[in-house]
């Protein structure tokens, strides 16, 4: 038997769902009784949801079970209310994505897991907002490009790992400063590429400053979003954004692209200098109010994301001509004449320049991943 928990403690199940008083109790017995004093549960194993209360009544964690152990949510909260933990669990481990936030509500570390095992891209943030790791395992052993940087954006760590090992790597402990080693033949690691024509070949320079002039831009626009806000080149100047294409009555590539636009949002909305924008390709039929029930649906957080609409000219000049999303990148809009502008499966990643420096399949959960990792590149570089 444990030691009994400071807190008191509600199970809630399908056995007691009226009357159920807090009271304190052993972790091992967990307990519900009415209001009248009858104990409707008692022991373990158990399914319900036990809830945790702080000494002033609050609540501060819940917790789901099944046959004894953690399956499904389990949250936690700080003691001002805002959210401290989230996580899914199954048979007892965790699975799937996992979260903590600081007490002021920024993220603190999004995980991922398979079976109790991490899995996946992880990333940890200073209370600032700034990025503090980038951890990339599979089934709990490092692979690929390891990343960390200090609260200021400087990068101390850097290198490869394959299979759990390091490699490349010039020292293995955190503490010190890093420089990864080229392999053989290899250059060394180099800012984002630049993009400047349709074929998307990549284009290598070290700086801003060193781009030949007239390179290719977005450019100028004048736009509408889901709240009537008018949306211009003015609005992301300065900012890191993610452009892409779609309309609300798409039945075929939207549901999942927009689907992962939800999931930037969450994970790159807390940051100030980053947005998304997602250009509607069917304009009549995508009018301002249109856009705001579709914005509601996908819990679209104003202004950090803007769904916008414009004339059939801007948006067609914006898709072919700015960000090259032509025909043979997309599926069809429409069916008539008018409707030939083709959207795309594809993320454009813009510069705070306005400068493409990146391309991804939105349908594609290993680029999307990619394509955080990349905002935060960007984020570090300078104007």
């Amino acid at each position: 038997m444990q030691s009994a928990s400071p807190f008191p403690i509600c199970l809630v199940s399908a056995l007691a769902l009226v009357g159920c008083q807090p009271r304190q109790v052993d972790y091992g017995s967990l307990e519900t009784r009415r209001s009248d004093g009858v104990v409707t549960f008692q022991g373990e194993p158990f399914d319900g949801v036990a809830l945790r209360y702080d000494d002033l009544g609050s609540l501060v964690e819940r917790t789901t079970y099944r046959t004894g152990r953690k399956d499904g949510l389990a949250e936690r909260w700080h003691a001002g209310g805002t959210p401290g933990f989230r996580a899914t669990y199954r048979g007892g481990r965790r699975h799937g994505r996992a979260e903590t936030w600081w007490e002021d509500g920024m993220v603190r570390s999004v995980s991922h897991y398979v079976d109790g095992v991490a899995h996946g891209v992880q990333r940890e943030w200073y209370r600032s907002g700034a990025l503090f790791k980038e951890v990339r395992l599979v089934n709990g052993r490092e692979e690929g490009i390891q990343r960390a940087w200090r609260e200021n954006g400087k990068l101390y760590a850097n290198y490869e790992a394959r299979d759990g090992r390091t490699w490349g790597m010039r020292r293995s402990n955190l503490c010190f400063e890093q420089t990864r080693t080229a392999l053989p033949g290899e250059r060394e690691p180099r800012p984002l590429p630049y993009y400047a024509d349709e074929s998307f070949a990549p284009l290598w320079y070290d700086a801003h400053s060193d781009l030949p002039d007239g390179f290719h831009s977005i450019g100028s626009f004048n736009l509408v979003d889901q709240r009537g806000a008018v949306v211009t080149e003015a609005t992301v100047r300065g900012k890191v954004y993610v452009a892409n294409f779609f309309f609300t009555a798409c039945p075929g590539i939207c549901p999942t692209t927009m689907a992962s636009m939800a999931r930037l949002q969450s994970e790159l909305g807390g940051f100030d200098d980053v947005l998304l924008i997602s250009h509607s390709v069917t304009p009549e039929a995508d009018s301002v109010p249109v856009l705001q029930t579709y914005a509601e649906r996908m819990r679209v957080v104003s202004p950090r994301w803007h769904l916008v609409t414009g004339s059939r000219e801007v948006i067609d000049d914006l898709g072919k001509r700015a960000y090259f999303a032509h025909e043979d990148l997309g599926e069809p809009a429409g069916n008539t004449a008018a409707d030939t502008f083709l959207h795309t499966e594809h993320f454009l990643l813009v510069d705070r320049n306005g400068h493409i420096r990146g391309v991804y399949n939105g349908m594609n959960r290993t680029a999307v991943e990619q394509l955080i990792g990349d905002v935060a590149v960007l984020r570090r570089e300078a104007l």
